[in-house]
């Protein structure tokens, strides 16, 4: 469906709506709509994702090329070539491989259905949709060619060069081979540009530079290890760059740690506005100068990466088998030649970028993350006592700052508010910082962040609706959730504090969790393996018993590697069907720390009733009440789990959900063990 591509590569481009259906979507007289906003357009094809099913013709000819792609080593002997080969195949040979039984194919698409809708836009453009692989955007030629225009052919970052192709990859490739390059990786030809549209409005569009035709895509590759270790590997508190979004917790603990009774946070949180199209080639040059020399203050020589494997560390004294060494003299003249000599082919015209790098670069959010943490490096060194008081996180273009501040000493929060100003401007001037928050919550590397008294601090959940950010609220969703799903749920008592403040590390949050046993089981089990090290100082840290009873009085115990029938039930009845993490069905005991077992409520029969009730008190339980009216009698079994250590600072709330003649109860388990996950408190 996408020829995207091709459309960046023509020179010229002509109208396509002409003769177009009038039902097809159309802003400013030409078409250009969301395939996932279009009525008309069916439902397996506003996932770009779903694979179709191939028609006969088409296995056929697959099995063919197979064929001759198998035997192609064995051609030279016979004297053959892939094509006669594929001729001497006979037809009858190939249907023979095939039954006449059909397989079974649920829903979806066939080939022929795809090339249908390809021949109904034909004439049009169809591109995929920025953060948004499942969507896909058609639109006119002419309004594709305006969006390269504006990204390219007009854009003051590249000027237009008067050289062919062949000319320029001629003089590219001496001069990588005179800087003695050739050992980071071959050199390419040169690369190709398209765009994509952006994922909140269409009509704004993302310069791309696929890096499978990049010149120098392995050397780039190999620099951006490099340099990214030069960056991780630089002091604590010296800059705002993190890894990954999951060092943002290790972020809020540090600083929630540091804060005394008496003391708030001031909080920012800014975007950096088309930062890879703005970044200036001087500027990138210096921070890449800069790392280099910290390092040879350190008495490092340069860095070592594997050479199979994605490893990388800094080289003190020789190199090591298995290990390419990369001196700092090559990283430096490596990326003045990326920077310096950087050219795209878009519109049937070469450009030079000679502002900016290139997305999809392998090298670019490297080079961009070490230009914005070179910046906080000096912005931190000027604050003075300040320093220590000042917290941050940034994700390339995403950054929060947080300034600690004693509220009853006069002149602490105007110097904190001085700190935020300063912040605004310590980036390049060509850089522009747009503040994205405006109150005590705001959304930050997909969670929500938000700021409260002491002890508190800082805290972050799960990404919700804005609707929801309150303490109230975001509990309250939990139950309109588990209403919605078919669990009647209702409060009682408390005042919303338990939910609130909780937030899971993952940093999914209950309307991002689908709710159900297999969820419940998939979600404990990436708490559980991500536990290690005492990092999640979670409520459920110190391990789960479980006990239950049956009606009669006989009492029982999980433990590793135990499963037992309870009142002489069958499996089914009592739950005790064994639920590995994988595969979270809805009956039996789910293997959650070292071995220790807790039940979920088997499927029910007509007639029976569980109920579930949760409570927080000194200990966190969960009791499930299982009535069997088998017989003419009323059997009652009871499950009973107890969370240890004492959870503190907990209120006191009783959250009870009712599921009532239905024939499977994974919904409300699963339903309140996500809700066990997510109010587990950050801070321990």
């Amino acid at each position: 469906m996408y020829d995207f591509r091709h459309a960046a590569k023509k020179e010229k481009a002509e109208c396509g709506c002409v003769g177009m259906e009038e039902s097809l979507t159309r802003v400013d007289a030409h078409v250009c709509f969301r395939m996932s906003e279009a009525s008309f357009v069916p439902d397996w094809l506003k996932n770009a994702r779903n694979i179709p099913k191939p028609t006969h013709a088409c296995s056929k000819r697959n099995l063919r090329k197979q064929l001759v792609e198998g035997f192609g080593s064995l051609l030279n002997y016979c004297q053959l070539t892939k094509k006669e080969f594929e001729g001497k195949i006979p037809d009858w040979m190939i249907e023979k491989c095939f039954n006449k039984i059909k397989g079974e194919y649920c829903g979806g698409c066939d080939v022929a259905e795809v090339r249908g809708w390809r021949d109904r836009l034909d004439g049009l453009v169809c591109c995929p949709v920025d953060h948004n692989p499942g969507d896909s955007m058609v639109c006119c030629p002419l309004v594709y060619r305006e969006g390269m225009e504006k990204m390219f052919v007009k854009n003051p970052g590249f000027e237009l060069c008067d050289q062919t192709e062949e000319e320029l990859n001629a003089s590219n490739g001496r001069s990588f081979n005179s800087l003695g390059l050739t050992k980071l990786g071959k050199w390419n030809p040169k690369g190709r540009c398209y765009v994509i549209p952006k994922h909140k409005d269409i009509r704004k569009w993302r310069p791309i530079c696929p890096t499978f035709e990049e010149c120098g895509v392995k050397a780039s590759k190999r620099l951006a290890r490099a340099i990214n270790r030069m960056l991780w590997d630089l002091p604590p508190r010296s800059n705002f760059n993190m890894r990954s979004t999951e060092e943002l917790i290790d972020r809020i603990l540090e600083a929630n740690e540091e804060l005394k009774e008496g003391e708030g946070f001031i909080t920012a949180a800014f975007d950096i506005k088309e930062m890879l199209c703005n970044l200036p080639h001087d500027a990138v040059i210096e921070a890449v100068r800069w790392v280099v020399d910290f390092w040879m203050l350190k008495g490092c020589k340069g860095v070592l990466v594997q050479e199979r494997g994605r490893g990388a560390k800094m080289r003190v004294g020789k190199g090591q088998i298995g290990w390419l060494s990369i001196d700092f003299d090559d990283i430096i003249h490596f990326v003045e030649f990326e920077l310096r000599r950087t050219y795209v082919s878009a519109c049937g015209r070469i450009l030079r970028q000679h502002i900016g790098i290139p997305m999809c670069k392998p090298s670019s959010p490297t080079l961009a993350c070490l230009l914005l943490a070179y910046s906080e490096f000096k912005f931190l060194n000027s604050l003075g006592q300040m320093r220590v008081l000042t917290y941050g996180a940034r994700i390339m273009d995403d950054v929060s700052i947080f300034v600690r501040y004693v509220k009853k000493e006069i002149g602490s929060e105007d110097r904190a508010k001085g700190v935020l100003n300063a912040f605004e401007k310590c980036y390049h001037c060509d850089l522009t910082l747009e503040r994205t928050h405006e109150g005590p919550h705001w959304d930050f590397l997909g969670s929500v962040v938000t700021v409260r008294e002491w002890p508190d601090g800082i805290m972050r959940r799960g990404a919700l609706a804005k609707a929801c950010a309150s303490e109230g609220e975001w509990r309250g969703s939990l139950v309109r959730r588990a209403v919605e799903e078919g669990v009647e749920g209702r409060v009682i008592g408390g005042d919303g504090a338990a939910g609130g403040r909780r937030a899971a590390e993952e940093g999914e949050g209950p309307e991002e969790q689908p709710i159900g046993g297999r969820a419940a089981a998939e979600g404990w089990e990436r708490r559980r393996r991500g536990a290690a090290g005492g990092e999640w100082r979670g409520a459920l840290a110190g391990g789960v018993l479980v006990e239950g009873s049956t009606g009669g009085g006989e009492r029982w115990r999980g433990d590793q590697g135990i499963r037992k029938e309870i009142g002489g039930g069958t499996k089914r009845d009592a739950g005790a069907v064994a639920l590995c993490s994988r595969d979270a069905r809805a009956l039996g005991f789910h293997s959650v720390d070292r071995g220790v077992h807790m039940p979920y409520p088997g499927a029910l029969s007509t007639g029976e009733t569980c109920h579930i009730a949760v409570e927080f008190q000194r200990e966190l339980e969960l009791f499930v009440t299982r009535t069997c009216p088998r017989n003419g009698g009323g059997e009652v079994w009871m499950y009973r789990v107890v969370v240890n250590p004492t959870v503190q600072d907990i209120a006191e709330s009783l959250i009870t959900f009712k599921h009532s003649e239905l024939k499977d109860t994974a919904l409300a388990a699963g339903f309140l063990w996500n809700m066990l996950m997510y109010l587990a408190p950050v801070g321990g």
